[in-house]
């Protein structure tokens, strides 16, 4: 801990209020969810498209289907992770923001997640499916969803991160995110992707004697620039 003090944060201004954070963020292992060079998938009874504004003005996908074949869905984002790049029995969190109507289903298969340890939906502990599948119901708001799961001890091939949209349901998506621990830390690219400017430039510090309450004021802090 900087200086001896007991509560230590992260920033991009030297006001602290510059997308203020209390645990240093790690690196995406997807590419590409800035969306900023986003393609939309054509398809009969599906919208999609990107659109701006999103969380922390970033941009995100909206979509809906409607396709008049109950129980219908399609795959609106897919992202390859090659499997080099998971480390077996290890801890991962995906998470992403997500507003809209109905719900909206998310995987991480094949077969990748290691069933006899626990794993947890928005901090919950839930029994996993080895697809990493699960239902998210949506809201007109947005919400960061967290998924944390344990990988299998032999990874074969790559695996494929998705979401899944059923009929009748609208979604809009924003800044996902996979990560290596059990804590969804701030959105950032991909290791490939990251600049100077995506990092936090300034850590904050100060010291009380609650050592397990932290106050998330910036102005309590003391800011000074990172050094590289």
């Amino acid at each position: 801990m900087p200086d001896g003090a007991n509560h230590v944060a992260f920033a991009y201004s030297k006001d602290g209020k510059d997308s203020f954070m209390t645990v240093y963020p790690n690196l995406n292992l997807l590419d590409e969810t800035d969306f900023k060079n986003f393609t939309p998938k054509v398809e009969k009874y599906l919208t999609i498209v990107k659109k701006d504004g999103g969380v922390n003005n970033k941009p995100y996908i909206s979509a809906s289907y409607s396709n008049p074949e109950p129980n219908s869905f399609t795959d609106i984002l897919v992202w390859k992770i090659e499997k080099e790049r998971l480390e077996p029995s290890t801890t991962y969190t995906f998470s992403f923001y997500a507003k809209g109507k109905g719900t909206v289903r998310t995987y991480i298969h094949p077969s990748l997640i290691d069933t006899s340890s626990n794993s947890y939906a928005d901090g919950k502990v839930i029994k996993a499916e080895a697809d990493g599948s699960y239902t998210w119901t949506l809201t007109n708001e947005w919400v960061r969803h967290t998924y944390t799961f344990t990988v299998n001890d032999n990874i074969t091939e790559d695996k494929y991160v998705l979401f899944r949209l059923p009929t009748g349901s609208s979604v809009d998506i924003c800044l996902p995110k996979l990560e290596i621990g059990s804590t969804a830390t701030p959105w950032m690219p991909s290791f490939s992707e990251a600049k100077a400017e995506d990092y936090p430039s300034y850590i904050g510090t100060y010291t009380d004697n609650k050592s397990n309450e932290q106050s998330t004021d910036p102005e309590k802090y003391t800011w000074k620039k990172i050094v590289e």
